[in-house]
Formats: structure tokens, sequence, C-alpha cells
């Protein structure tokens, strides 16, 4: 039995059936780690000692035959930037390093009470913004599929260890696809939920105060069943004694969520970036699948899609972007945050002609973004918040007259990325931060690889567009790696998004070219 290949459920049934001690799997997983972590670089702290103690606690407990809780001697990673009691929670600000956590975050705690083992924090990209994860001050996570590529972010180096066997399963925030995007980017499972589903006290995010669109922290994992069990093990209702913004909401488990006959909507572009061959075909085999186990899918246009990297970068950056620079202070900044603070800092009163000028040149896309990459007045933020909740209602409105229960479409425009490939690539991944800006519950679940004759972009001429050229880019190196898809819900049925990832990621699996965790890093 090679422990580190074993699910999270499956070392849980080991242990029912005392075939391993957490003991075992704890320092079985150590080994993976040190084997691959001089080229993956995704822990940030490791807490060996107390991880090996912690299991030996629970072995006496299972051999008195006491219970723990629903996690009982399981080990778990969790992101770097949610509080444990002892350690920083940095963002990747090296000036932080000395700010140690008195008290571990509520979701952790829960984690804790229910007997989970905390193995170590993995790493973000700095600030969370990004959808790399590199840092100044542990450096960059690599992708295990292809150490060229990155693993996505924030919750990159999360990602990245469950992909690699180094951990089972995990804990990531998400606040424009930060669980999703990584999930897909290294063929795993993950689940952003309705906010306030888990708890985000003492989760930590780079914009304190932006309350328009908000960080949420969920469950990872390499299978979509062990996500489900990770998300139910500590359900909404044990957060509202910790958090007074808990939602008391029980969760189904998947297998009590009738699938057939539910009508899901299929979105294949969002009519901002076009997905890639791989992903469409993902979506398209999907869908497929979905129908093969008796779910209705129909076409679906989400209402304003294109609009939403407007609306989404409008409202994160209405401060100017003050609050992000006063968090890095004198700090060294990372190339692909250094791009997005030099868009903010335009000055207003020329941003109509830059954005102009880009619009000769052909970047239309990014001309729309730059306009709205600026600093508010209060009235003008109110109105983004009143458009954010009239798009809301607008698509809860238009799944209601659909009659669609969620939605499949892709995660991100493209593959992995290569590192050094986000910084002016952040359109690729709309498709994700629609479902932050809404507060729909959404999750990823692997489906494929990329095939050979899938690295070829299909464009109407020479790409002229920097968008579409870095798309062209992404492509031609993606053959095998990994792609999932996205999962969409209305709000507070994140038991239906985890009914529908368990079931087709059960489908899916049988398919030659299903993406399985873990893999030795190449």
């Amino acid at each position: 039995m090679t422990i580190h290949r074993l699910t999270a459920l499956e070392l849980k049934a080991a242990l029912d059936r005392r075939e391993l001690s957490s003991v075992e799997i704890v320092d079985a997983l150590i080994r993976r780690r040190e084997a691959v972590e001089p080229i993956v670089n995704a822990f940030v702290d490791r807490f060996d000692a107390a991880a090996r103690k912690e299991a030996e606690k629970a072995d006496a407990a299972r051999a008195r035959g006491e219970s723990l809780g629903a996690l009982h001697g399981l080990p778990i990673t969790i992101k770097e930037s949610m509080a444990i009691t002892g350690t920083p929670s940095t963002l990747g600000i090296a000036s932080r390093k000395a700010i140690l956590e008195p008290r571990d975050a509520v979701t952790v705690e829960l984690l804790k009470r229910e007997g989970a083992i905390v193995l170590g924090k993995t790493n973000v990209p700095m600030l969370l913004l990004s959808h790399e994860s590199n840092n100044p001050i542990w450096g960059r996570t690599v992708n295990p599929w292809n150490r060229t590529k990155s693993p996505g972010g924030s919750s990159g180096g999360e990602s990245a260890a469950i992909a690699a066997g180094s951990s089972p399963w995990g804990v990531g925030t998400d606040l424009g696809g930060s669980i999703r995007v990584p999930a897909a980017y290294t063929g795993i499972a993950g689940l952003k939920p309705t906010n306030d589903r888990w708890s985000n006290v003492r989760s930590y995010t780079a914009l304190v105060g932006q309350e328009v669109i908000r960080g949420q922290c969920g469950p990872m994992a390499r299978t979509a069943a062990d996500v489900a069990y990770l998300f139910t093990a500590i359900d909404s209702p044990k957060h509202c004694a910790l958090d007074p913004a808990g939602l008391a909401i029980a969760t189904r488990a998947p297998d009590s969520v009738p699938l057939r006959g539910m009508r899901v909507g299929l979105i294949l572009d969002d009519g901002f970036v076009s997905p890639s061959a791989a992903v469409r075909r993902a979506v398209e085999r999907s869908a497929a699948l979905l129908s093969s186990l008796g779910v209705e899918v129909v076409p679906f246009t989400p209402p304003r899609a294109s609009e939403l990297m407007e609306l989404y970068y409008g409202a994160l950056s209405s401060d100017g972007g003050r609050t992000a620079k006063g968090r890095v202070g004198d700090d060294p900044i990372t190339p692909e945050l250094r791009e997005l603070l030099k868009a903010i800092k335009i000055p207003n009163a020329l941003r109509p002609a830059v954005a102009a000028l880009l619009e000769r040149k052909g970047e239309g896309r990014i001309a729309r973004l730059i306009r709205v990459l600026r600093e508010k007045p209060v009235d003008v933020y109110w109105q983004l918040t009143g458009r954010r909740s009239a798009l809301r209602l607008e698509v809860f409105d238009a799944m209601k007259a659909a009659g669609v229960s969620a939605l499949l479409g892709p995660v991100h425009a493209t593959p992995p990325m290569s590192h050094g490939d986000s910084a002016d690539f952040v359109a690729a991944g709309s498709y994700s931060m629609y479902f932050n800006f809404l507060n729909f519950p959404a999750g990823t679940v692997p489906i494929t690889r990329v095939r050979p004759d899938e690295v070829r972009r299909e464009t109407s001429g020479r790409p002229t567009d920097r968008i579409e050229k870095k798309a062209v880019i992404v492509d031609a190196g993606s053959a095998g790696l990994p792609v999932g898809v996205q999962i969409a819900g209305l709000p507070n049925q994140d038991d239906v998004v985890l009914a529908l990832m368990v079931a087709l990621e059960g489908a899916a699996r049988g398919d030659a070219d299903f993406p399985t965790t873990p893999v030795d890093p190449t």
C-alpha cells in the first residue's frame, strides 16, 4: 500500500479498519513531502513534530474506542493566509513575518475539533492577487505536472501539495477563482462555497473592508467525494457558535441529492475570452456525461457576462490601490503584482486618453479594464454595489426562468499558463470571477488532459490583442496538462453543486485521458 497515493476517504477507511495508523500516515506524507518539495516548493510552514504528537494521541484514542470526530487522525494542510496559532499569515509580505497569530482561524479550529492533524501551511502569491503563487519570502511554487507551469493562485501552494501527494486535502480561499483555478490547473477538485457557509474569521485578505466581492475559504482535495466529506465534516451550523456571520444551513450528502431530471445550463463561451480547444472539449464531454446520468443539459447564456471584468475590477480598485500599496509598504513587489498596481496608478485625468490609445492599437479588452481600474468617489462605489446586487438578481431570475438548478462551463479560458504569464492575462479568469461577483457557490472537478492536436488556438487571422496573443502561447505549450470544468449553483445550494461534482467526476474517471493524481513532479 503506497500511502501517499490514497485519497482522504481511502485513508479514513484504512484507519477505521485498523489497517493503518495515523502515525504511519503522517510519517508517509512527511516522507513524500521531503521527496517532492525540492521541485514543487508548496510548503511555507512544516509542523512535523506537532503532527506526529497529534497522530500518537489520535491512535491512542482509537485504541480506547474513542472518536475524536469526523476527521479523527486525518492529516490536512492549510493556505498560508489563514491563521494558525504561533505562525505568521504574511500574504507573501516579508514585513509581516514577525506577526504571529494568537488564535487559529475559526475554520482551522473546527477542523482540529473534528480530529484533523495540520501538517503545514502552503504558499501563496503576494497579496493573494494572482493566478500564480510566487512571493519574495518563499519564492515560486511550480505545477507538479510540469515545473515550467503555474499551479494557479492564490491557493496554488495548496493545490500543488495535494496534486503531488504531500497532502490528501486542504483549505484554500477564493476571491476570483483562487480555489477553482489552482484545482483545474493541477487536476484536483475544489469548492468555493456560498459566502459564510464556512467562517472567514481570521482568514486574511489583502483588501480589508472591501465588501462588494468577498473572499471565501473552502475545501480542496484530489477527489470531489473528499471535498464533499470535508465540507460536511465541519458543516455550516458548526460555525455559528464562533462566527456571527455563520449560516445555520445543513448540507445534504451528495448521494441524497436527486440528479435524474435535474436541468443544468451549459456555458461554452462567456464572450470575453473564448476557451481553448481542450477546455471546450472538457465542457462538452462533461455535458455528455451528465446527460448519461439523467441530467438534462441545456444551453444557457449568462446575463452580462462580458461586463463582468469591468464590474469586478472596478469594485476591487475603488480605493485607487491604497489598501494594497499600504499593505506592501516598502517591501519588494513581484512582477505580477507590479503590473496591476501600475495600471491603477495611471492618473485619472490621463486614463481616457490611455484607454483610447489602447483601443486604436486593437487592445479593446485591456482598454475597458484601464477605464475602470481607478479610484472612485463613494457614490460611484455605491453604484457599483447596486449594479452587483441587480446583476445577482438578474442571473438568479434567468436561471429560475430557464428551470436550471446549476451551470456547467469553463473554470479558466486556458490550461495552465507558464510562470510570469498572469500579469496581463487576468481576463482569462473571467469564468471563475463571475461567480465570486455574484456570490454563487462554484466548484471544480478534473475531467481530461490536453491532447497534442489541441495546442493550436483557432484565431480569426493574426492575433493582435495581447490577451489573445498570450492565449496562443499558453495553448501551444499545454499538451498533457490537466483540464477541469466548473459547476456553479444558486446561493446556498452548495449541496447541489457537490452532488453534481461527485457524479461528474465519477463518470469521467473511466476516460483514458482523465488526469489522475498524485503525480510525480517533472
